[in-house]
């Protein structure tokens, strides 16, 4: 089911992707719907529990913590994206999402010195190498 909850965050991604890119905003509700269904996987037909869950969302809703306090300085499309990741992978592939999408972003506005850019597509194509390595047994993702 994880293969399926994956493949389903990354088709998702990949059109909140193509949106970010054309508008420079993302409609929230896609990723709230495919949030929702991993939720609803994760609970009803895995059976795991609702601590579990809210466990892999977290860094997601840190997000929304964030977004509220700083007045969007991280849009809410963003925030919903991890925590649709978070209920698709769960917390330890979110964490590896987040933090080396980051880092490339920081870099890239530094060197091209621009202040803001479309995230998403730079979370979509970390999303796919590192759940692609994942699936590939790759040993240093394994590392739990």
């Amino acid at each position: 089911m994880l293969i399926f909850k994956s493949i389903f965050a990354g088709i998702l991604l990949l059109v909140c992707s193509i949106q970010d890119i054309s508008k420079n905003k993302i409609n929230v509700l896609l990723p709230a719907a495919g949030g929702t269904s991993c939720l609803l996987i994760n609970v009803f037909y895995c059976g795991y529990s609702i601590n579990t869950v809210c466990a892999d969302a977290c860094i997601g809703i840190a997000l929304t913590i964030y977004a509220l306090a700083s007045k969007e300085n991280i849009g809410f499309g963003d925030c919903a994206v991890f925590i649709m990741i978070g209920f698709a992978c769960g917390l330890y592939i979110t964490g590896i999402v987040m933090i080396i999408s980051s880092i490339i972003s920081a870099v890239y506005m530094r060197i091209s010195n621009k202040h803001s850019i479309p995230f998403l597509p730079l979370v979509t194509l970390v999303y796919t190498a590192i759940v692609t390595l994942y699936y590939l047994d790759w040993k240093s993702l394994t590392l739990l």
